[in-house]
This record gives C-alpha cells, structure tokens and sequence, in this order.
C-alpha cells in the first residue's frame, strides 16, 4: 500500500475514583429531513456516565417559534455508568408548511450540569402534491436550496477536551430544501492558532475529522460548510459554531502545527529527505535537554523516540521543545509519512509530513537558517578559519559550505553512523552550487567524514576567487 503504515492514536484515560467527567450525552445535535406531512423516524439521544454513582435529569424543550412540533421521551431519568439512558426524540409534523424549523433540548442534571442539545427540522415541499419521505426516493424539483444547515454531532457548546489528545469532529448537513450535502467541503477553524482542519464526507450528509488540540485556551470553533458551484446555481453555504475549553495536558508529546522543519533553513513546508536532518518543535516532546554524545547515534534520547513512516530516526538532541533527528535513508521518496513521537509510554498524534528525494538547505552562523551561511576556508598550511565579509576566502584556499538534504549517497552507510574517511560517501545525485550568482563546479558533495548526517560541498575553482558571505 502507498504511504504505507498508517498510524492511529488511541488514547485510554483511566480516571481515579475522585474524578468525574460529568454525564456524556451524544449525539451532541441532530438533523431532521421530511416532506410535507410526512412525520420523520425517531432519533435516540444517549445519556452515559463514565464514572460511578448516579445522576438525574429534567428536560426542557424550547423552540424557535410557537409550533411546538417535537416529544423528547424520557423526559426524566436517572442514569449510571453502568445503565445509560436513552432519550426517543420524536418530531412531529402535522401543520407545518415547507421550511427551517429549530428548537433545543435542555437537559439538566443534579449537580448543576447543563447541556443543550440543538434540534434543525427541515421540512420540503412533496412532490407532485403528494408528501413521502426524502431520504428514500428522487424528490422532483419543486425546492431551490437558499442556504446549508450543518448541525455539530460530536461536541457541543461547553466542551472540555484535553491539548494533545485526538478529539472526533463529525457534522451532518443538509440544505434547506432538506438534501445532504455530499459534493462540497466542510472545514473547521479554530480560534486558538490551530490550522484549519477539512472534514471528509462519509457520505450521506456525514463529514468527519480528528482535531487534535495543540493550544490550551479557551477556544471557539467556527465550522463553515460550502456546496461547490455549478454552471446553473451558486453556491450555497453554511456555518455553525460552539464554544468550549482546552485544557492542559502534561501527559502527551504534542507537535507544532508546522513543527517539523530543515535543521538548516528552519523553512516551512520543506519536505523530509533521506538522510537529512529534522528539528521538530512541540510540547512534552522528550525529558531534559539532552546531547548524543557518541556514534552511531541512538534512537532514543532522553526517554523519546521520533518514528517516521514507522522506522525509528537516529536522535542528535532530545528536550521537552525540540528534537533534532535523522531521516532514515530507506525511507521511500515522493509520498507522504507519518512522523509520531513517543515520550515514556505517550505518543504524539501523528503529524503527516513530505519526503522528497532532495531538498538542500545551507547552514548558518546565526542559526536561523537566514543569512550568512556557514563556509570554512582551509589556508594551504592547512588551518581553517570561518568566512565572514570581514575576512573573506582568498584565492588558493580551499573552502567547504556545510549543509544537509542533499539525499541519497552512494554508500552502504545507515543514518546517524559515522561516516568513514575512507571510502567517502558522496551524493546519489548531481549537486549544483550557485556562488555570487554564478555556478561554481563543484569537487565533492556528500556526507562529512567522522561525523552522521552533516553534509558538505567542496567547490572546485579554475581561477582566483575571492569569497565573502552576504
């Protein structure tokens, strides 16, 4: 399979006896479509606990308008972890002409928790003069959509989901005229810096996604949904939003939204190469600040490891922000991998990210990956200095730009040993060096012998040059 292994987070919370979640009601919205005169089937709305003990509930229903078109049956209950509660929501119809009706199911627990359940009936004109249900043949075109109802049925106002953790997001729309979306896009936008996250279809109106909270704030989410536009009709749109909280989360490794970068430009969106260096910035990503100190490199540093595509990455520095890693040479280029670290026993949410079969990036002496590169110039007595524009190479001097994601070499070497003097390991591919706008002909390009994963160019010059960063 391409882009093979996938991986899936799963996370177990076990809570201590103290703990309570509260009661979990789900769906947290629901849809209703029907024709004229036609009443829909029942929907069922379940009430859990997840922790011992017991809580009951009252009901209340309130509506957008004076038709009080909808039963919600047990109105009161008693629920238990171990006996949950199921609640027949049941619209009916008669008397209502085509359109947008609304309503909200109030449940309130003992204790003093609130949940409010959003309730969206849409109800269509029948075709040829007689009603029958939407959802089970061709409607004639009697209704022209004006606008999308997206109702949020995995979390609702006032959730509380933990940074770090995978949370499910699942929408149902339909349109006004009471068709599901299913040729269109919905996305989900988060006030507290995350990146927006497209939903799938699952077809059937039903769209899905995994947010996985990187920001612990108080956020709102915005979820917009848009049928594509046709040569007949524009398109139409639609948004809802609740608010909730993240909350901090000690426990997971968590990765920066653009967190996996080129060690040497730090550039966004640049791909992973084989052999490269990676830095991945996150939160919780490994113990204490530590430092590889011999070779080969480890694959685990400071209590975490970096998997890529499911192969562990040789570990150069390991600390709770950043990690400086190795792509492995047997990764395959041009497809996609999942990069996931694991802290103890905690594992990140993976992080889908590029590999390409190059991406060359030039070390420099701020460290930013801007400005001045790195370039050490060799006098013929053999000592070094690093250029500068206050001491620039001279002709006769040998000099070396240090860099990484030049890929492949032609080596038996695995990622993060040490590179023999001898055999060298140049590059698999051709590598072209630009100096002062000029191509410079290059004498070695490839991996820097004693040390892993720090490549070099050595240029080859024909006539006097005199060199200075800029």
């Amino acid at each position: 399979m391409a882009n093979s292994p996938r991986l899936v987070t799963v996370v177990l919370n076990i809570l201590s006896a103290a703990q309570t979640t509260g009661a979990v009601v789900s769906p947290a919205g629901f849809v209703f479509t029907v024709a004229v005169g036609v009443n829909p089937q029942a929907q069922n709305l379940t009430v859990s606990l997840v922790h011992g003990g017991s809580v009951t509930y009252t009901s209340a229903l309130t509506y957008s308008d004076s038709n009080q078109w909808l039963s919600a049956t047990p109105a009161n209950g008693t629920v238990t972890s171990i006996k949950p509660v199921t609640v027949v929501l049941q619209p009916n119809v008669a008397g209502l002409a085509a359109g947008v009706y609304t309503a909200t199911l109030k449940l309130t627990f003992s204790g003093g928790a609130v949940r409010n359940v959003p309730i969206t009936l849409t109800v269509s004109p029948a075709a040829s003069g007689e009603a029958r249900a939407i959802q089970t043949q061709p409607r004639a075109t009697v209704c022209t959509a004006t606008q999308l109802l997206p109702a949020m049925t995995a979390i609702s106002t006032g959730f509380s989901v933990a940074a770090g953790w995978p949370t499910p997001l699942e929408i149902d729309v339909v349109d006004d005229c009471g068709q599901p979306l299913t040729n269109g896009s919905v996305t989900a936008t988060f006030s507290n810096g995350d990146p927006p996250l497209a939903l799938s279809s699952l077809q059937g109106g039903t769209w899905s996604g995994t947010w996985s909270p990187r920001s612990a704030a108080a956020v709102n989410i915005s979820v917009a949904a848009q049928s594509i536009a046709t040569s007949t009709a524009p398109a139409i749109k639609g948004a809802i939003e609740v608010s909730g909280q993240v909350n901090p989360n000690s426990e997971p490794p968590i990765i920066n939204s653009g967190g996996i970068l080129n060690s040497a430009s730090f550039a966004a969106g640049e791909p992973a190469t084989p052999g490269a260096l990676m830095t991945i910035f996150g939160a919780n990503l490994a113990g204490p600040g530590t430092v590889a100190t011999s070779l080969p490199l480890p694959t685990t540093l400071a209590g975490s490891q970096v998997l890529i595509g499911g192969t562990p990455m040789p570990l150069l520095y390991a600390g709770p922000g950043q990690i400086n890693a190795v792509v492995p040479y047997s990764l395959p280029v041009n497809t996609t991998q999942q990069v996931i670290v694991i802290n103890g026993p905690a594992l990140s949410v993976p992080e889908s990210d590029a590999v390409a079969p190059g991406a060359p990036a030039i070390f420099t002496l701020d460290g930013s990956g801007a400005g001045a590169a790195i370039v050490v110039a060799v006098n013929p007595d053999g000592t070094g200095y690093v250029v500068t524009p206050a001491r620039p190479a001279h002709a006769g001097d040998v000099i070396v730009v240090y860099c990484t994601g030049l890929g492949g070499v032609r080596s038996s070497i695995h990622a993060g040993e040490a590179t023999p003097l001898s055999p060298l390991a140049p590059a698999t591919d051709v590598i072209t060096l630009t100096i002062g706008g000029k191509v410079t002909p290059v004498e070695f390009a490839g991996l820097t012998p004693t040390l892993a994963g720090l490549y070099q160019i050595k240029p080859l010059f024909r006539r006097a040059h005199r060199l200075a960063t800029r």
